[in-house]
C-alpha cells in the first residue's frame, strides 16, 4: 500500500517535468503548414540584431505562479533579404517583434542576435513584422547551410516542400 502511494506521488510530481514532448524542428514542415494559414508570411534570410540587452524570460516563480505569461516581446532589427518567386530580393532593414510563447511552465526563447537565419516573418494587421517562438521552437533555422538555402528556394518555387527538401532540413 505504501509503495502504491509513493509511486502515485512520484507520478504526480513528475507530470510537469515530463509532459512536454516536441517534434524535431523541420523548416520544410513549417513551410508547408504556413502556406495553408490565412496569415501572410515572408520567407527571410538574414539576421536579427539589437543594441539593447535581450530580456530574460520570466520564470514561473517571478510571475507569482500565474500560468499566463503572455506579452513577452522584444523588438529586433532584421537585416537581410526576403525570398520571393524570383529568388532573393533587395537588401532590407525592418523592425521585427519577437514574441515568446509559453505553454504551462515551458517557454520559447529570444533568438541569438547577429546570427544568420532563415525565418518566416508574419505580417500583422498593422503591417508590422513578427516572429513567434514557442517552447518547441518557431519557424526559423539558425546558421543555414548553402543546401538549406537552396532547398527553401525550391520550396518557394514549387509552393510546397517535397520530401527531398524535408530531408535537407532534418537535424
Amino acid at each position: 500500500m505504501i509503495r502504491n502511494v509513493v509511486a502515485a506521488a512520484m507520478m504526480l510530481g513528475a507530470g510537469e517535468a515530463a509532459a512536454l514532448s516536441c517534434m524535431v524542428p523541420n523548416l520544410g514542415w513549417d513551410f508547408n503548414r504556413l502556406v495553408e494559414v490565412p496569415d501572410m508570411y515572408y520567407v527571410a534570410l538574414g539576421t536579427l540584431s539589437t543594441e539593447d540587452p535581450v530580456p530574460d524570460i520570466p520564470l514561473l516563480e517571478q510571475t507569482e505562479g500565474v500560468m499566463d505569461r503572455t506579452g513577452i516581446r522584444f523588438t529586433y532589427t532584421f537585416t537581410g533579404q526576403f525570398l520571393g518567386l524570383g529568388g532573393l530580393g533587395r537588401q532590407v532593414s525592418e523592425e521585427v517583434t519577437v514574441e515568446v510563447v509559453c505553454l504551462s511552465v515551458w517557454c520559447g526563447w529570444f533568438p541569438p542576435s547577429d546570427t544568420e537565419m532563415i525565418m518566416f516573418l508574419r505580417e500583422d494587421e498593422d503591417e508590422s513584422l513578427s516572429l513567434e517562438i514557442g517552447p518547441c521552437g518557431g519557424p526559423l533555422l539558425p546558421e543555414p547551410s548553402v543546401a538549406q538555402v537552396a532547398a527553401i528556394r525550391r520550396c518557394m518555387d514549387a509552393g510546397t516542400c517535397a520530401e527531398a527538401e524535408m530531408t535537407v532540413f532534418e537535424r
